[in-house]
């Protein structure tokens, strides 16, 4: 117990490899519920390495592991012990009864999402039901309902998660708002009826048809197949180069690509923190000819990024060394100019699925090259240009993937302006097809809540010559319509390169470490 006490891990695998504790004694279960409750994953994994039981019910308390990791909220020690085969859905006891106290009941009313899209992934079941204090059976909406967690219900219903089912009152869960004496988040009650006022029934036919497909194929949740059907991407990536920068390590990896039938290149910047634990991740996408290189390169990105402990990973903006005719004809289409779009032209359609790669298979390698260095489950989305379009468009395209957004002069509206109607025209065959990844369109049907930083300088070529590729004026429209917190700076005298984003980075790394870490605490005086 001393060991896990001073979160000494080194100490504990000692004691547990010599023998002098066995993971199967009293004191080691003891030790590990200390450490999955005190947030020593180092400590825990050292204990489920040696054998330790990732499903012991504690003898005094009737606790689960993973569920005592739900309750304190420690995403890192629930991963760990899922991945030492964990059960997701394995109920707490109350003086000897299963009154159905699953982990994702916990998770349902949480304030933080990590733990409930762990548990999804995981396979936790979301038509799962508990009896609470009153004796009724109630299900995993009302109790995100219940204290106001709008983004839960929402990743619930798309999960599968019933919205019609009822209460003994005969009240649905988006009735029962508020009813709890719990502490209720401002606004909480509204955003909550808004989530199932704008939840469709299209929409809940389509997940309860997926969650069916998903059982039917022997899983238990849609994001358990969705995670299974990405496997496939799941291989390491080589190291092609690294260098030391802010304290942290840059490094530069090769792989070959499912995706995009080739070799691909990402760099990718571990701060100093991902040495003694996991970092969560935020993307960079890159804009028209850039590669893998110009933003660390050019941006003075790594310095905030490393005070916050933020992986920020930089992928390229297109297949390369692919030879496809006219790929290197024009600098604003193939070759440097990707889109972030999967390609239906069958032209480009063997190479050219930036979508894909970006939101499936990128993900898939960085855990298997980088494992418990990264936060995976938890990650953001920025980018400059036509990486500021792909940033925005797959935010809004797969919600949940990413907890926060933003932009340096994004190509807000592309299906209005010469450079989206080429790209869409060439890879999608139509600039109407181009439609479902247009941020201002996508916004058009957007329902939901989430907050967008956007810089733009006000001497930037691409807005103020001949034609305004950018257009954020519409995108400051099609925010208010959607009732999207849009902070639009307008930059005086900056142009559209990375003189500009260097002077502003530091705003947006902080902007994403605050969602994804929270704000930094401030001293008491």
């Amino acid at each position: 117990m001393k060991a896990v006490h001073s979160d000494d891990a080194t100490e504990l695998g000692r004691l547990l490899e010599t023998g002098e504790v066995k993971p199967d004694m009293e004191l080691i279960i003891n030790a590990m519920y200390e450490a999955v409750g005190g947030g020593k994953s180092a400590c825990l994994k050292q204990i489920l390495k040696a054998g330790g039981d990732p499903n012991k019910q504690h003898p005094d308390s009737e606790a689960t592991p993973i569920g005592l990791a739900v309750a304190e909220n420690r995403p890192h020690c629930l991963l760990a012990l899922i991945e030492a085969g964990g059960d997701p859905n394995q109920s707490m006891l109350d003086d000897g009864k299963d009154l159905g106290r699953t982990p994702i009941m916990m998770a349902a009313g949480a304030r933080d999402t990590t733990c409930l899209k762990i548990l999804l992934e995981a396979g936790a079941d979301v038509t799962a039901q508990c009896t609470v204090d009153s004796g009724e059976k109630l299900g995993t909406l009302f109790i995100a309902a219940g204290r106001g967690r709008s983004h839960n219900a929402q990743m619930l219903l798309a999960a599968g998660a019933n919205p019609n089912v009822t209460n003994a009152e005969g009240q649905a869960p988006k009735q029962t708002c508020q009813t709890w004496e719990f502490e209720f988040p401002e606004g909480g009650e509204e955003a909550v009826r808004a989530v199932f006022e704008d939840w469709t029934a299209a929409q809940a036919a389509e997940a309860a048809a997926k969650l069916a497909e998903a059982q039917k194929a022997g899983f238990q949740s849609i994001a358990q197949h969705a995670a299974a059907q990405t496997a496939v991407y799941k291989t390491p990536a080589t190291l092609k180069s690294t260098v030391k920068l802010h304290g942290g390590i840059l490094k530069r990896m090769v792989h070959t690509s499912k995706a995009c039938s080739c070799d691909m290149t990402f760099a990718i910047f571990l701060p100093p923190q991902a040495e003694s634990g996991s970092c969560p991740v935020l993307y960079w996408l890159s804009g028209l000819t850039c590669t893998d290189e110009n933003f660390w390169q050019k941006s003075g990105f790594a310095r905030a990024a490393a005070a916050r402990g933020v992986a920020v990973v930089m992928p390229d903006t297109s297949p390369r060394g692919v030879t496809i005719d006219g790929a290197d004809d024009a600098y604003d289409f193939g070759s440097g100019a990707g889109f972030y779009v999967d390609a239906t032209e069958e032209k480009w359609a063997g190479h050219y699925r930036m979508e894909t790669y970006v939101t499936q298979e990128l993900p898939a390698v960085l855990k298997a090259t980088f494992g418990a260095s990264l936060m995976h489950v938890k990650s953001s989305i920025f980018g400059h240009s036509m990486g500021g379009h792909g940033a925005m468009s797959l935010f809004l395209k797969h919600p949940g993937t990413y907890v926060s957004v933003s932009a340096f002069s994004p190509i807000c509206h592309p299906t209005a302006v010469p450079w989206g109607k080429k790209a869409f025209v060439g890879y999608l065959g139509s600039v109407e097809a181009g439609k479902a990844h247009d941020t201002c369109e996508l916004l058009a049907g957007f329902k939901g809540k989430f907050e967008l930083l956007v810089d733009q300088g006000t001497a930037d070529n691409f807005l103020i010559g001949d034609v305004n590729q950018l257009q954020p004026e519409a995108l400051k429209v099609a925010c208010e319509g959607a009732g999207v917190k849009l902070t639009l700076r307008m930059q005086d005298g900056y142009d559209h390169s990375y003189c500009f984003i260097s002077t502003f980075i530091e705003d947006h790394i902080n902007y994403h470490a605050d969602i994804l870490l929270g704000p930094i605490k401030k001293p008491r005086n």
